[in-house]
């Protein structure tokens, strides 16, 4: 069973010890990270360029959660299908 919680930045979903955290970045864009344990750690060697911080829209509802940034949308549901 996922759980999914809006952040600052965007939404963060935990599912089975795995982390799946989305930001917003960018005008239109979304940062995509995953790790398996607690959190997504920063990392000071990533590739992308520091963004200034900017806030995503985002709604939760039952089994999904979308976060919206500009013109880009993404959706994420608790089984991975439509």
């Amino acid at each position: 069973m996922a759980t999914f919680a809006a952040s600052e930045t965007g939404l963060v979903v935990r599912s089975g010890g795995e982390v799946l955290q989305l930001d917003a970045w960018g005008e239109s864009g979304i940062r995509v990270r995953a790790t398996l344990g607690a959190s997504v750690t920063e990392t000071p060697w990533s590739a992308l360029l520091e963004d200034e911080v900017r806030t995503a829209r985002v709604e939760i509802g039952d089994g999904q959660a979308r976060v919206s940034n500009g013109d880009l949308t993404v959706e994420v549901t608790e089984n991975g299908e439509d």
